[in-house]
């Protein structure tokens, strides 16, 4: 992560990183099960809802942990989205809506992108859902890249925008 230019990169990808109020984490990070390394920035959007703990828009860029079905971009993509939908929520039970791919090609690699209302009830928390949205790339030695947002549904409209024009940058040199 070079922190001056906020671009993550793994291998051949990178993503630029979303500006403030989206904070990085400078230390590669994993999500057991999912991310085997992966590149965090988050942005505040209910700060201390339960008085204890905030709850974030996030952006990462991460390398897929061992892909489950090699070959089938479509199957690897939803296992992966329902494992990351799982996994960062802070274990709070989440059911995925409206569930949607389409094949998007970056930079001549094969790749997909999917979107997904994940919904939960937390105690005090104004949220409902979610909309996670993953573009998953097929790199030339089979392993699998996602670049991928999670943005709470009454999130500013600011903080919308950046994480969209965040995925947007997703780069495979």
């Amino acid at each position: 992560l070079d922190e001056r230019t906020r671009t993550a990169t793994i291998g051949p990808a990178s993503l630029a990183m979303p500006g403030d109020p989206y904070e990085l984490s400078p230390d590669p990070m994993k999500i057991r099960g999912v991310l085997d390394l992966l590149f965090w920035a988050s942005a505040p959007v209910h700060i201390r809802y339960d008085g204890k703990h905030d709850w974030s828009s996030g952006v990462l860029l991460g390398r897929v942990t061992e892909p489950s079905n090699p070959g089938d971009l479509r199957t690897e993509g939803t296992v992966a989205l329902h494992r990351l939908s799982q996994a960062i929520f802070d274990e709070h039970p989440t059911e995925l809506k409206e569930v949607t791919w389409q094949q998007r090609m970056v930079n001549g690699q094969p790749g997909m992108r999917f979107t997904a209302e994940v919904h939960y009830a937390v105690d005090r928390l104004p949220s409902r859902f979610d909309t996670v949205t993953a573009l998953l790339v097929r790199l030339d030695d089979g392993s699998l890249i996602m670049a991928a947002s999670s943005v709470p549904n009454d999130a500013d409209s600011a903080i919308v925008r950046q994480a969209s024009d965040a995925l947007g940058t997703l780069t495979i040199r």
